[in-house]
């Protein structure tokens, strides 16, 4: 006589084996609830970077496109800690420069440009127009609060552009001195 067999699971092995899925699906979910917010942290920390980088490559850019007027007018108008307003060239060699003015105002980096129009330094300049390069940008608490640092050169060998022009705003004497800016934020 065959007897068939019976196969299967118990109750108590059934019981244990769901236990164990419960645990292993709320470990998941809860790993699950976690990444979610940290990728959007790290979103928002990648975009902020690039929208800094984007402004500081703008400003840059600028900055070293100054220009003076003639032998007696410096590229530099005014300058302090949180603004710059000098002449540039951001067109071709007979292209009028520009007045421009970067500020960092209510936790945003602005820039304003007047348009030149005429030859230097009989140049003339029309209606500002402004933009927001950065929002929500922050002062650095170190090494200092000042968005925009001015340096000149030494006056020994090796010539080098590290003399810090600390009081702001700038003389004018000391704005004739300027050869490097420093901009954090």
């Amino acid at each position: 006589v065959l007897m068939s067999r019976e196969a299967g699971f118990t109750l108590p092995e059934v019981l244990v084996a769901a236990t164990v899925g419960m645990v292993v699906l709320l470990g998941a979910f809860s790993l699950i609830d976690t990444a979610g917010p940290l990728t959007l942290k790290t979103h928002d920390t990648v975009d902020a970077t690039q929208r800094g980088r984007t402004a500081l490559d703008q400003m840059t850019s600028q900055l070293r496109s100054q220009v003076c007027l003639d032998v007696n007018v410096p590229p530099i108008i005014s300058a302090s800690n949180d603004e710059v307003v000098f002449y540039a060239n951001t067109g071709d060699e007979n292209a009028a420069p520009d007045k421009r003015r970067l500020a960092f105002t209510s936790n945003k980096l602005v820039e304003e440009v007047w348009k030149g129009t005429g030859a230097a330094p009989n140049t003339t300049f029309g209606t500002s127009t402004s933009r927001t390069l950065v929002a929500n940008a922050q002062k650095l608490t170190s090494p200092s609060t000042a968005v925009f640092r001015y340096y000149g050169f030494t006056s020994t060998a090796p010539i080098t552009p590290t003399v810090a022009l600390a009081s702001t705003p700038l003389s004018a004497a000391d704005r004739a001195k300027v050869v490097k800016i420093s901009v954090s934020f």
